[in-house]
């Protein structure tokens, strides 16, 4: 739930700050709010994937990455996203602590 809420904040406050801001920015700050854009939005696309699938580890450096999001003063998204962040580097923590981190079979042994 947190990962869909701070991934719907980011990329709306992301777009709106976008809107307000390209038309009066100079060609230099629109490639750095576009670049910031796309990453933020890829890296949010991806924390939210890993929160599904339960890799925690990759979740929280997803979510780390995605606060690259330009928001302007909407820093509600942000700050959820910093909270996902936190949370799931428990929850990849605690999982490591009791041995749990999944390890794939390798293909070559029998089953």
């Amino acid at each position: 739930m947190l990962a869909a809420i701070s991934s719907a904040l980011l990329i709306v406050t992301g777009v709106y700050f976008a809107w307000d801001a390209l038309p009066t920015a100079d060609a230099g700050a629109k490639a750095l709010i576009v670049s910031a854009l796309v990453v933020g939005t890829v890296a949010t696309a991806v924390a939210l994937d890993r929160v599904q699938k339960e890799r925690w580890g990759l979740a929280s450096l997803a979510a780390l990455v995605a606060v690259v999001m330009p928001t302007g003063y909407g820093y509600i998204g942000n700050v959820l996203t910093l909270a996902l962040a936190a949370w799931t580097l428990v929850l990849f923590l605690r999982e490591r602590r009791r041995g749990g981190v999944a390890q794939a079979a390798p293909d070559d042994e029998p089953a």
